[in-house]
């Protein structure tokens, strides 16, 4: 025998349930959300957000109307501004069902203010005499808008000279001798951030 129990009213969800970016100050950053309503009835939710920095925040709506069984979307503003590099904020998103009240949910929006341009992380290797290492950094692009950024080695240091280094993208064969575009905020799906420097140790 089985008893099958219908979903309750107001059963609400958002994803993602976290979501992270980094920016600029000042600037403005978006996070795109999306609510389901689970329940067998149309749902209008009630939507607010939290800034742990006390940053200002704003929601695309207040309110909105799902229908049973369905979804919508919705953004997250956050505003940063004359905010120090290093400082991370932690907005939260809170859904509570127009149905059932008791039936709520919520997510996050982890802001971090970095420089324009950040490149990571600092490597140390070793390699004999005639040999290459290789290095492996993202060069990530913190601002709103698309950049062009250019990569070049600037300088060895050290008592021994005959070093050479080049710049290659992540499958260490397409040599990078002129200017990457890289998406806005760190873009996770931007194939270009992900660098490798080859050095070459003399003999």
């Amino acid at each position: 025998t089985d008893t099958i129990n219908p979903v309750p009213i107001g059963v609400i969800s958002i994803s993602p349930s976290s979501s992270s970016k980094n920016t600029v100050s000042p600037s403005s950053v978006v996070y795109n959300y999306t609510i389901y309503n689970r329940g067998a009835s149309a749902d209008t939710i009630s939507l607010s957000a939290t800034s742990s920095q006390g940053w200002p925040v704003s929601l695309s709506t207040p309110t909105i109307y799902v229908n049973a069984n369905s979804s919508a979307t919705f953004t997250v503003t956050v505003t940063v501004n004359g905010i120090s590099v290093g400082t991370i904020d932690t907005t939260t998103i809170t859904a509570i069902s127009g149905s059932n009240p008791s039936n709520t949910a919520t997510a996050t929006a982890v802001t971090t203010v970095s420089n324009p341009i950040t490149i990571a992380p600092n490597n140390t290797a070793s390699g004999g005499k005639g040999s290459s290492v290789y290095y492996n950094h993202t060069v990530q692009n913190n601002t709103s808008i698309a950049q062009d950024v250019s990569l070049s080695i600037i300088s060895f240091s050290g008592s021994c000279t005959g070093w050479t280094a080049a710049i290659y993208k992540s499958d260490k064969v397409t040599q990078i001798t002129t200017p990457i575009t890289l998406d806005p905020y760190g873009s996770a799906g931007d194939l270009d951030k992900d660098i490798v420097v080859k050095v070459n140790i003399p003999a």
